[in-house]
């Protein structure tokens, strides 16, 4: 279900012209540990055809930089890879995301969870785990699913699916992620005072 504020900045938007207009979802990556060589990038890689395969478009983009134009509707996703002692994360907890605020790191990940499984596995799960936590920030939610990228705890079925990438987004989860995008599309088109009335992001109940 949309969100309230949503919900309402679609309203003011149906009373302007139609405009297609897509949103951009730009993933900046810092890492304060050592990652394997190719890991991230090959991972990177695997994440965007995933999205891509659900009509999302994601850009890895380098830290600090962007070439979105102002008024351009983009999601911005800052993500750490780190060690969970930093944060203090609860066991066998790979990542975190931060899906309410707008600003700053929204996901953590933590490489010190892995478990040191075999270079082609890692990646596949790095992969995973980026997908499902970026698409928590585009949800706006800490929604699961009992099955698939968005479920709450993967098992050993699941980790054998993922290296043959047979591991997909449940419809419900498409459809969440693709009022996610729309739901950050009317917000950058709806009006100055829409957008003052509506400025934080609050969800109904799905």
């Amino acid at each position: 279900m949309l969100k309230t504020y949503c919900a309402l900045a679609i309203l003011a938007a149906s009373a302007m012209p139609a405009e297609t207009q897509k949103c951009v979802v730009d993933v900046y990556v810092r890492s304060d540990v050592l990652t394997p060589p190719g890991m991230l990038m090959a991972a990177s890689d695997r994440m965007v055809e995933m999205f891509r395969a659900i009509g999302v478009e994601v850009r890895m983009m380098k830290s600090g930089a962007s070439d979105v134009a102002a008024g351009d509707c983009h999601i911005p996703v800052r993500i750490i890879v780190t060690n969970a002692g930093r944060f203090g994360a609860r066991p066998n907890t790979l990542a975190v995301a931060l899906p309410f605020i707008r600003s700053g790191d929204r996901i953590r990940i933590f490489l010190d969870r892995f478990s040191n499984p075999s270079r082609t596995q890692m990646t596949a799960i790095f992969a995973y785990v980026l997908t499902h936590e970026i698409a928590h920030v585009i949800e706006g939610l800490e929604h699961h699913s009992l099955h698939g990228i968005m479920k709450a705890n993967w098992d050993t079925v699941d980790y054998s699916a993922m290296r043959n990438r047979g591991l997909g987004f449940e419809t419900p989860d498409v459809q969440l992620i693709q009022d996610g995008i729309e739901c950050e599309i009317q917000r950058i088109s709806a009006p100055r005072e829409t957008k003052a009335a509506l400025h934080s992001r609050d969800y109904l109940s799905p």
